[in-house]
């Protein structure tokens, strides 16, 4: 009777973001999955896995860091972000979620907001000089960091926020990765319950799909990297997301000034009134 009794009890429903993050996961995936009997109840324990890896993802980030042209001079991380201070205000200027963020009506009074900044990490050999002891030596072989194609999202005027857009995104992210993965593979016969089994397997396994790997770099103020300590020298860490595609993005979180970026704004509006005449 015991067993009878467990059988005709109905299943307890899935907490509200869990439900939310399986139907998320099945839309970005293929919707025909709601065809398999109690797939929800079949993702609900990796749904629950995939969220808990993006909670770790998203704490794991630095920051908030303040960007802004006068922290250049001062911060070693923002410094070796950008190559001037001017490119701080480019990436403002251009940023369009920074545009629809301060002109959104119920934004107007924020004095400061924040946001995820991204970029690409680069390295190239370049010749200069360098001590050799106490000699100067000239065209000495040197590698030089820097940063590329600045991007800034999840924009919010309250940090908890943006953290909890970040990781709804890690979250699609993971989804995005299997669906691109079938596309790839150009298996789209396969039965609905075999698609649904290796989802959840995909998502039980967030962190081989989504990881962030740290990254501590010694460089001088022109980015010149070097191998220990030394006069002159800031060792910089950081953050770098490694996906599906296996391309990594330095990660940061950033306290950005409104006032700063309004001036960035109109700067780059004038730029392109400027190239229109």
């Amino acid at each position: 009777m015991s067993r009878i009794g467990g059988w005709l009890r109905s299943t307890p429903p899935l907490p509200e973001h869990e439900r939310i993050a399986v139907e998320r996961a099945v839309d970005r995936v293929d919707p025909l999955l709601r065809l398999v009997p109690s797939y929800q109840k079949q993702l609900a324990p990796a749904v629950q896995r995939a969220l808990a890896h993006g909670d770790a993802l998203v704490a794991a980030l630095p920051g908030p860091v303040d960007v802004r042209a006068q922290a250049f001079g001062s911060d070693p991380l923002i410094h070796a972000f950008f190559a001037t201070p001017g490119n701080i205000t480019e990436t403002l200027g251009r940023s369009q979620e920074v545009r629809d963020f301060l002109a959104a009506p119920s934004h107007q009074l924020a004095e400061s907001f924040y946001g995820l900044l991204g970029a690409r990490r680069r390295e190239k050999n370049v010749m200069g000089m360098a001590m050799c002891g106490d000699m100067v030596q000239a065209d000495a072989p040197q590698k030089l960091l820097y940063f590329a194609d600045h991007t800034l999202r999840a924009i919010s005027a309250d940090l908890d926020e943006t953290r909890r857009r970040l990781k709804l995104a890690g979250f699609d992210s993971l989804a995005d990765g299997f669906a691109a993965r079938r596309n790839e593979a150009h298996d789209r016969s396969a039965p609905a319950a075999q698609v649904l089994a290796e989802l959840c397997q995909w998502l039980m396994t967030a962190e081989d799909h989504l990881r962030l790997e740290p990254v501590s770099v010694t460089v001088d103020l022109l980015g010149v990297e070097a191998t220990g300590p030394g006069p002159g020298l800031h060792q910089i860490s950081f953050p770098e997301l490694i996906g599906q595609d296996r391309r990594r993005w330095t990660l940061v979180l950033v306290r950005l000034s409104r006032d700063e970026a309004l001036a960035a704004i109109q700067r780059q509006q004038q730029a392109i009134r400027y190239l229109i005449i």
